[in-house]
């Protein structure tokens, strides 16, 4: 049982009951004495973090921790919606039946992209399908005048290492349109990205509307994008500082004290090297590697850390 060799109490007494010179147990003792020291539960999974990309988180913070609350930085991500994210607790009284609620259609989803700052935040943009990097750059069309509204002078553009985020041309149009300033962000890091903490707030209260069909869903996700207060946001931005200091001591507690050179670059961009010009909306031969899929949140496999 300690050791995952068993799965339920059922295995436990045919075990038992298997060993010779062992006195014939019931299974209803053994039932409740499994209750009485535990329960079966599904664990949690939890992203393995390679060596080499805690060694980038590590250099990310080092950088950035001093100066990550006085730069201007848009923070930019997706997130999916779904209908019947059932995640709200209610009250139940022991004399009670189980609570219930309708369900929903559950083929309907809702990929939505938008960034946050200390100055202010986008509106919200919806990604209806699969997003490749031509998506990515029509998306980041339809934003650019949103974001220089909020920046009108330099600013830092961050992204995650998604690959439409990482291709070509969407880092050519976001040198050339929207800002100069990329700032890399460590790869299996979405707790060094405060929008993560954003999409949770905000999908908590889409799911408190209930919405019932895609066009609700729509709504709810606009009207609790603009309720969410701009001092909810500035407090995720400067809850960033100690969660690096976190990520570095997490670094040197599961590094070796020899591991100190991070020349070893992964997801390395040169982002001077790939031109200036995005006049050509020609897609590469390899186009279709670089859809993003929709991904459940939480769900985050994002939330782990």
């Amino acid at each position: 049982m300690i050791h995952g060799e068993h799965r339920s109490c059922n295995d436990i007494w045919v075990h038992l009951t298997s060993i010779k010179r062992l006195k014939w147990v019931c299974y209803d003792t053994v039932n409740k004495y499994i209750k009485t020291i535990g329960n079966w539960v599904v664990p949690r999974l939890k992203t393995m973090i390679s060596e080499k990309n805690l060694l980038k988180r590590r250099e990310y913070c080092e950088d950035n921790i001093k100066v990550i609350n006085q730069q201007d930085i848009l923070f930019t991500d997706e997130s999916l919606f779904e209908l019947n994210r059932n995640t709200l607790k209610v009250f139940k009284f022991k004399q009670e039946l189980m609570p219930e609620i309708e369900k929903l259609s559950t083929w309907v989803r809702q990929m939505v992209w938008a960034g946050i700052s200390r100055r202010g935040k986008t509106q919200i943009y919806f990604v209806d399908g699969w997003i490749n990097n031509k998506r990515y750059v029509d998306l980041l069309k339809s934003a650019r005048q949103d974001i220089l509204r909020i920046f009108p002078g330099e600013f830092y553009f961050l992204q995650d290492n998604a690959r439409p985020h990482k291709h070509k041309n969407s880092i050519r149009y976001i040198k050339r349109w929207i800002s100069k300033n990329l700032k890399d962000h460590p790869p299996q890091s979405p707790d060094l990205n405060p929008i993560e903490i954003v999409w949770g707030r905000l999908k908590t209260m889409v799911e408190a509307k209930r919405p019932r069909n895609k066009a609700e869903l729509k709504e709810a996700i606009l009207e609790c994008w603009d309720a969410i207060p701009m001092s909810f946001v500035r407090n995720c931005i400067d809850g960033l500082p100690s969660k690096m200091k976190q990520a570095i001591k997490d670094a040197d507690e599961k590094l070796p004290e020899a591991e100190n050179d991070s020349s070893d670059e992964i997801y390395q961009t040169d982002y001077d090297s790939m031109g200036d010009d995005i006049d050509s909306e020609e897609e590469s031969e390899d186009e279709n590697e670089t859809m993003l899929e929709f991904q459940s949140d939480d769900e985050n496999d994002n939330n782990n850390y």
